[in-house]
């Protein structure tokens, strides 16, 4: 066996020279990122359960943060440093689960993006921002909690 096509676009010799493998450039060229990226078609019944699925946790999940924020705003005694950051993290929690969990939802059911390159941009920033303010929320929580466990 003198040569062998390796995984890429070269074949290498038993010397272990490459060469490039014209083929395997060739039809690489007509290849675009939808061919790597669009997922396959959802069935009828998966989109159906993840409507339904989604519907459930988003609902839940922005009406238990609304209470969380309303009772710690609501009552005086509860604006304690921790508290504080636990509202922070409900509104995060609540923008995800009313902002990236729908738009997410609605690529999984449509299979594209349908929404415009403004609102790829747009959610994609708002997305990452949402995620990162849970996780910071969350860091500084551990940090307070710390500082308080040490003093």
């Amino acid at each position: 066996m003198d040569n062998y096509t390796t995984s890429g676009n070269l074949s290498a010799d038993q010397n272990g020279s490459h060469q490039d493998n014209f083929e395997s450039k060739l039809h690489l060229r007509y290849l675009t990122s939808q061919d790597f990226f669009l997922p396959e078609p959802l069935s009828e019944e998966l989109k159906t359960f993840l409507i339904v699925i989604y519907s459930v946790i988003m609902t839940g999940a922005i009406i238990g943060n609304l209470l969380v924020i309303i009772v710690i705003l609501g009552n005086k005694p509860m604006r304690t440093i921790t508290n504080v950051f636990l509202v922070s993290l409900s509104i995060s929690d609540t923008l995800i689960a009313g902002w990236n969990m729908p738009i997410q939802l609605g690529y999984y059911v449509h299979n594209e993006w349908t929404l415009g390159e403004v609102m790829c941009k747009l959610s994609t920033y708002l997305q990452t921002v949402n995620v990162q303010a849970s996780i910071f929320t969350l860091t500084a929580v551990a940090i307070e909690r710390y500082v308080q466990a040490n003093e």
